[in-house]
């Protein structure tokens, strides 16, 4: 684990053969030149946020590097050329030699500009991970109750031109059944269809051209104490929503990625429950929003 008070100096690591992970830490602001050159055996980096340049052949002939992440926006990508050192040839490019699938965020500043090979055979690939309305708060479960003519909305950071197909348990959803709006992917499951689902919880899967992201739908029975404008203790009152507490509990892990690489992504953290009660006529929605901190490459 480097930590985010040191510097990574040139040539650190360099030609370090065993070396087979790495843990930058956020805080790290720059990677130095050859930093870990040559090492062979290095199979997956994450870059921080923090982290604002790239020096040339930072990453240079480490073979076995095969994923690499970006939590951030584009840092730097330094180039050396031969001529500044007195010689003829080629520029040093960060990641030369390297041929790997690179999994970068739903940022503006990543486009056609920025995302080039420098210097190696990069497969650039937006990251899949489920958001919500709060930047950073992923949902891992979302609560319909049944009747309440709620539509359940899902928005994921995968781009809408990549989204294929929405399946529910693994059955492909009819397109009829939801709306995709454009951007990031914003999946709207109409009430009509969540009404035909069986009380419990349901994998709802979301596959894009290159790989999939699931989240848990978990459809509840209106009952009395669900009916809005009512007080649980007694029905005839008015309810008193005052200091309404959020639901504690223990969180799922991660929303799970198939059918491409993020699917080794480590998954630690806490849990941060968030209840949002939405009223309307004919019914009360409930969304539970559970928050992942630190592993989550998101």
């Amino acid at each position: 684990v480097l930590p985010g008070n040191v510097a990574v100096d040139w040539n650190a690591f360099s030609e370090c053969g065993n070396l087979e992970r790495v843990i930058i830490s956020d805080g790290i602001k720059e990677i130095g030149q050859e930093v870990f050159y040559k090492c062979t055996n290095l199979k997956e980096i994450e870059i921080p946020a923090s982290v604002s340049k790239l020096e040339d052949r930072a990453f240079g002939d480490c073979f076995s590097l095969k994923i690499i992440y970006f939590k951030g926006g584009v840092p730097e990508f330094a180039t050396m050329h031969l001529a500044e050192k007195g010689n003829d040839g080629p520029a040093f490019g960060v990641f030369d030699g390297v041929t790997a699938t690179v999994y970068y965020p739903d940022d503006p500043s990543w486009n056609a500009d920025t995302m080039k090979d420098y210097g190696g055979d990069l497969t650039w690939l937006r990251r899949l991970y489920i958001i919500a309305e709060e930047a950073g708060i992923e949902v891992t479960d979302k609560v319909y109750v049944i009747g309440s003519g709620t539509d359940a909305t899902i928005k994921c950071s995968g781009a809408a031109e990549d989204f294929v197909s929405l399946a529910i348990d693994g059955k492909i959803v009819d397109p009829s059944d939801y709306k995709v709006e454009s951007g990031s992917t914003v999946l709207t499951v109409l009430s009509a269809f969540l009404d035909k689902l069986s009380v419990g919880d349901h994998t709802a899967t979301l596959n894009y051209t290159y790989g999939s992201v699931d989240t848990v739908l978990t459809v509840i029975k209106k009952t009395e104490e669900t009916a809005p404008g009512t007080n649980p203790a007694d029905p005839t009152k008015p309810a008193d929503n005052s200091g309404q507490a959020g639901q504690t509990g223990s969180a799922d892990q991660q929303t799970g990625v198939r059918k491409s690489p993020q699917t080794g992504e480590e998954q630690t953290g806490s849990t941060w429950p968030m209840t949002l009660a939405i009223l309307g006529i004919g019914g009360t929605a409930l969304l539970i929003l559970k928050r992942k901190t630190a592993g989550d490459r998101s």
